[in-house]
């Protein structure tokens, strides 16, 4: 079970990755366009106010695209970690850092964090010893 575990983050690390990468894309290309209106376009003053808004959008988009890299990130070190070592305190972070990534990495890069975090309680069941009856 520790084994699966450890795969299915790393598993989920490259989806969350690539899950991230194409946030921060539509992230970017939001910024950019309400810039480009801001400078150069707008019928009113209401438009320039619009694309203002369009442009904070996309800042917060382009966040959540690097908190969700950077979830990934962690689990992708986190589950090879998992797969070196006998101890559960690398399962324990990175049930840890999933559900932050869940929480605060949007619903694209959420899906692939609870993947990660299947993976870690995986990983925590698996490791447990169990002592052998006589």
């Amino acid at each position: 079970m520790r084994i699966a575990g450890g795969i299915l983050a790393l598993v989920a690390s490259i989806g969350g990755t690539i899950a991230g990468l194409v946030i921060l894309f539509f992230g970017a290309t939001t910024k950019l366009a309400g810039d480009y209106t801001t400078e150069h376009g707008g019928v009113s003053g209401a438009d320039y106010i619009q694309a203002g808004q369009v442009a904070r959008q996309g800042e917060t988009i382009i966040g959540l695209g690097g908190l969700g890299i950077l979830a990934s990130f962690l689990a992708l070190v986190l589950g090879i970690v998992i797969l070196c070592s006998k101890s559960q305190s690398p399962a324990w972070i990175l049930l840890a850092c999933s559900i932050l990534g869940i929480i605060y990495a949007g619903s694209f890069v959420g899906f692939f964090m609870v993947l990660a975090v299947l993976g870690a309680i995986f990983a925590l069941v698996g490791g447990r010893k169990v002592s052998a009856a006589p």
